[in-house]
């Protein structure tokens, strides 16, 4: 370890993420993400690979799903409704491509504990009472 630091500027935990993304592509987890994990840029499979990382260390699916989707999909909101159910609400604001749909699947079938249920809303959302950002008239919807 101490060679690869000093020659190719890795520590300890940049080498367990290479090794994920490497595991990533090449179907250790699953056809499905070997066949899908080719939508992400080098920087998102590298956060993918730190967050399983951060997964087998810690168990924390839920945290870990919204943080890897707030990290891929900036300027996003995320509410949770754990005390009437187990559901995630994503607003991702930004426009629904097949591509972006793709990415969320991913995030969901690596991070998403079966007990979760997620709502995904990509253009208008409801609002919410606070959050000024999401009181904008005709970008409202009924929840």
């Amino acid at each position: 370890l101490k060679d690869i630091d000093v020659l190719m500027g890795m520590n300890k935990r940049e080498y367990y993420i290479h090794f994920i993304m490497r595991d990533l592509e090449q179907g250790y987890f699953g056809e499905y993400i070997k066949q899908k994990i080719n939508v992400f840029t080098a920087e998102e499979k590298k956060t993918l690979a730190n967050n399983l990382l951060r997964l087998y260390e810690t168990g924390e699916g839920v945290y870990l799903l919204r943080d890897t989707v707030r990290r891929i999909f900036t300027s996003t909101y995320i509410f949770s409704n754990a005390e009437e159910r187990d559901e995630i609400i994503f607003y991702l604001r930004t426009k629904q491509t097949e591509q972006k749909e793709q990415k969320l699947e991913v995030i969901k079938y690596l991070f998403l504990p079966f007990k979760c249920t997620v709502e995904v809303y990509w253009g208008n959302i409801f609002g919410v009472i606070g959050v000024d950002d999401l009181m904008k008239i005709e970008h409202i919807m009924n929840y």
